[in-house]
């Protein structure tokens, strides 16, 4: 590469976005940072706009970093804001893809971990960007560093593998049941060792012969705008047709579905299900307020917990533990008071939120004082249960 490896493209009406012009070879690419400021009016604003048109008039590959300041399950948020709706409507709207990849945090403070930061790109770069990934190395910031490869260039690696996951599950079963043949019981060491050596070989001969060797190689896709005279587009019409007309080798009955999909299925129906449960149930007007609803995040803090550890948490959270409201009410307390500061009634809400006699531990494990119930549901179920037990009610 040359000296001129980027220029710096002027931006005089605004700080909030700053683009590059990297030229690498005959290519040029347009890396930008842009920053939404949370107060301002709908995203994004009219510099990225204006941005995004220039650089598709010119044909020109777009990479935008961008803390977005908007929620939205798109990019890997929590929950969704009218910012993110309105940001993704954006996108849409103007072809733009986004880069992230899963849900892991891009902004994290003491008390709160959300992904607000986002990468975006044009139709020219998508297929540039590979191995998207939040770093955990410190950053001296609460937003994380945000990590990519640019592939400017294909460099062929001729290395033969097998990919388990594209084996013709129904072509392996039809080999083995054909090659392993009625089972027999052993009697001796020998037999054993033969029965063993034999079932070995008969299982990698059907997963070789329904797993081909495929060669790995880094190829470039170019968007066409159609298959007609293209020779490459025409022959893979030709295959796709010989392949969907084919007769299945394997046993019956075959669904030309990908085994992910049915998974995929159950699992939006599981969590549709469970928040149609939770926004349909009667009472919980206590758990509403410090809990967000289901989600598989919780799931997973409160599955490692042990016994004791969730019957703290599920208590607390709930408004039905070891407090002197809830034990009163039910008749196992004769006072309802708080033991700590004596003040109030003791229930949830104002143990976690507002107990003047434990607000060090409270500044101490969620970073403020004084909390609203609406705070509890972004601290992690971990500090929510070391806030509990250092108060000694539990």
């Amino acid at each position: 590469m040359g000296p001129r490896l980027c220029e710096l493209r002027s931006n005089p009406e605004g700080l909030d976005l700053v683009a590059i012009k990297v030229t690498v070879g005959r290519s040029c690419y347009i890396l930008c940072s842009a920053y939404l400021p949370y107060e301002s009016p709908t995203p994004p604003p009219r510099q990225l706009m204006e941005l995004v048109e220039w650089c598709k008039s010119n044909n020109l590959p777009l990479i935008v970093g961008c803390d977005a300041n908007a929620h939205h399950t798109c990019w890997g948020s929590k929950d969704v804001n009218q910012r993110g709706q309105d940001l993704l409507e954006f996108l849409i709207s103007s072809g733009l893809d986004i880069l992230n990849r899963g849900t892991k945090p891009t902004f994290v403070t003491r008390n709160r971990q959300e992904v607000i930061d986002i990468t975006i790109s044009n139709s020219w770069s998508s297929h540039l960007v590979t191995n998207w990934r939040v770093s955990s190395e410190v950053s001296m910031s609460d937003h994380r560093h945000i990590l990519f490869n640019l592939e400017t260039g294909t460099v062929p690696v001729e290395r033969e593998y097998r990919n388990p996951k594209l084996t013709v599950w129904s072509t392996y079963k039809d080999i083995l049941s054909r090659n392993v043949g009625p089972p027999v019981r052993p009697h001796t060491i020998p037999q054993i060792e033969s029965s063993v050596k034999n079932l070995t070989k008969a299982v990698v001969h059907a997963y070789e012969q329904s797993c081909p060797v495929r060669k790995r190689n880094k190829v470039r896709l170019v968007w066409v705008p159609g298959h007609s005279g293209v020779a490459g587009n025409e022959e893979a019409d030709v295959l796709a047709r010989k392949g969907s007309s084919d007769t299945l080798t394997g046993p019956e009955p075959a669904i030309g579905l990908p085994y992910s999909y049915p998974l995929g299925s159950i699992d939006n129906w599981t969590r549709e299900k469970c928040q149609e449960d939770w926004s349909r149930g009667i009472g919980l007007r206590q758990a509403r307020l410090l809990i967000k609803g289901p989600g598989a995040a919780a799931t997973r803090s409160l599955v490692n917990l042990n016994r004791a550890s969730i019957n703290i948490i599920t208590g607390l959270l709930t408004g039905h533990g070891r407090l002197n409201k809830h034990l009163s009410t039910i008749g196992l307390s004769p006072d309802s008071r708080c033991r700590l500061c004596g003040t109030s009634d003791e229930d949830s809400i104002h143990v976690l939120c507002h107990c003047p006699r434990v607000i060090v531990n409270r500044h101490r494990l969620f970073g403020a004082g004084y909390l609203a119930p609406e705070d509890i549901r972004e601290i992690p179920v971990d500090r929510v249960l070391a806030f509990a037990r250092s108060t000694g009610l539990f």
